[in-house]
């Protein structure tokens, strides 16, 4: 979409210094999920520690999952998205079309990542959200709608016992 901001680029119409926060506040946001998985002990400090050494040398949307792991027991796949909804308490066609889009990614994979659509199923699989409560309120509308269309996908909570086939919606806050 188009910003009003002095520093457009004409080629994307997106303002870099938005970008760049952008890109801030997801490289923030994944690093609490990845500390968040080691607090609930879904995986372990060394598994921790190499995510969060992964994450610091990957950039922020480069083309595969925004979390890709895969040395552990532990395989963790995910998509951060850092969107505040557009409407109060539901997002906008084009935010819930691009979550619906790496939801299916999560299921499937994408024909930018190196893994295959048989070795996703082999990963736990998580949406990343920014923990705002419109975005909650937000998310929980489009669980129920995806649910409704025969996809497996729930609210995570540090008590689920994971399964490969569903896609865990988890909220995560920046605050240290």
């Amino acid at each position: 979409g188009r910003h009003s901001c002095q520093h457009r680029s004409k080629e994307t119409h997106c303002c870099t210094s938005c970008t760049n926060i952008n890109n801030i506040i997801t490289m923030l946001v994944t690093e609490s999920f990845v500390k968040t998985l080691h607090k609930d002990g879904v995986i372990s400090t060394p598994q921790q520690s190499k995510m969060l050494e992964q994450l610091f040398e990957t950039h922020a949307n480069t083309n595969g999952f925004d979390v890709e792991y895969s040395a552990g027991q532990k395989k963790i796949v995910a998509e951060v998205k850092c969107n505040i909804p557009v409407n109060e308490t539901s997002f906008g066609a084009a935010q819930e079309n691009s979550i619906m889009e790496d939801v299916d990614h999560l299921f499937h994979s994408k024909k930018k990542s190196d893994l295959t659509s048989e070795d996703i199923q082999d990963y736990y699989k998580f949406m990343v959200f920014l923990d705002v409560e419109n975005v909650r309120v937000s998310t929980q509308k489009l669980i129920r709608k995806l649910t409704k269309k025969g996809l497996n996908v729930t609210e995570y909570t540090p008590k689920t016992k994971l399964q490969k086939d569903i896609v865990y919606f988890i909220y995560i806050s920046t605050e240290k």
